[in-house]
C-alpha cells in the first residue's frame, strides 16, 4: 500500500491512498488484480502469472472487477500468459480498462476472451 501526499493548492494538502494487488485465488483458479496494474508492480503480475502453472495449460482467469488502472506495462504482463501457452479469460473488467482493451483490439484478439 502506498500513501502519496496531494498538493490541493495553497497551504491545503491532503493524503491519498493507492493500494494494488496482485493475488492468486487457488481455489477459483483466478489471478484477482485490484487498483491499479503500472510498471511498478507488472512484476508482481509476471510472478504469479509464470507460477500458474498449476493450470496445467488450462485458460488463466483474471478478475478485473477491482481494477481501475492498466498501463502497458501491465498489459505485457497479462500478454505474457499468451506466451506461457495460457488463453486468458478477462473477468468484469471496469470500464476504462475495458476501453483499454478495446483501444488495442485485444477485446477481439485470439487466446483473450473478455467475459
Amino acid at each position: 500500500m502506498i500513501f502519496a501526499e496531494l498538493d490541493l493548492g495553497g497551504s491545503r494538502k491532503g493524503t491519498f491512498q493507492v493500494s494494488s494487488t496482485v493475488e492468486v485465488d487457488r481455489e477459483r483458479r483466478t489471478i484477482v488484480l485490484r487498483g491499479e496494474i503500472d510498471m511498478a508492480n507488472a512484476g508482481e503480475l509476471r510472478t504469479a502469472i509464470a507460477e500458474a502453472d498449476w493450470m496445467n495449460g488450462g485458460p488463466l482467469e483474471v478478475d478485473l472487477s477491482d481494477l481501475h488502472f492498466i498501463d502497458s506495462s501491465g498489459i505485457g504482463a497479462l500478454l505474457s500468459a499468451t506466451e506461457r501457452g495460457h488463453s486468458l479469460v478477462l473477468r468484469a473488467p471496469t470500464a476504462p480498462v475495458r476501453r483499454v482493451f478495446e483501444v488495442l483490439s485485444l477485446d477481439t484478439a485470439a487466446g483473450i476472451e473478455i467475459a
